[in-house]
């Protein structure tokens, strides 16, 4: 049985991302996404809650023909899994990768029940295999997911705030784009707070 897990903060979930879990399902048995930073919301950079984020990424696998269920739901016969990650550092503490890797790892294996897996990753390899000790580098195919389209969750966000519908309709599946509103409503309300803080 071949694995491919795809590292996600889903913030929001967008169809660049849409097109890394197709590619995923066509080289693989089986997908596992894995939404990161589940533990933190409520800030520019984290603005939505992970059960949305598990939603949204349900709603737009489901516009794209594609199921999705909990990783612990194991009556469900579905294409693709979803867990959970809670960060356990900051995302700048590099010194702390490797115990993160491991902290990944174990969490994955744990999921999948399997000791290997392809890890998809759309940034800089260089940076996820620096997660990993060379025990694990040999049961982890880390694998560059090529973004075929413009796109970030970090400009989506800024396409929300600026009420840019073309850019939007463009990179959203309709199930997500359906959510405007909400998301529009928690990214004021953080980008607020965020400037009362500071």
């Amino acid at each position: 049985m071949k694995y491919g897990v795809l590292l996600t903060r889903a913030q929001p979930f967008h169809e660049g991302h849409v097109e890394v879990v197709k590619q995923a399902l066509s080289e693989n048995d089986r997908v596992l996404i894995v939404i990161g930073s589940a533990n933190k919301l409520e800030t520019e950079r984290n603005p939505f809650h992970v059960a949305f984020r598990r939603i949204i990424i349900r709603s737009a696998l489901h516009d794209h023909g594609i199921t999705a269920s909990a990783i612990n739901d194991h009556n469900v016969a579905c294409d693709v899994k979803i867990m959970t990650l809670a960060d356990w550092s900051k995302e700048d503490a590099y010194q702390y990768a490797k115990e993160w890797g491991n902290f990944f790892y174990y969490n994955v294996v744990n999921a999948i029940v399997s000791k290997s897996f392809t890890l998809y990753y759309n940034d800089d390899t260089e940076v996820v295999k620096n997660w990993f000790t060379p025990e694990l580098l040999e049961r982890i195919t880390i694998k560059h997911a090529e973004r075929t389209r413009d796109v970030s969750s970090t400009k989506i966000r800024e396409a929300i705030l600026s009420s840019d519908m073309e850019y939007l309709k463009d990179n959203l599946s309709p199930s997500v784009l359906s959510q405007y509103d909400k998301m529009r409503e928690k990214l004021l309300k953080c980008e607020n707070e965020d400037f009362i803080m500071n």
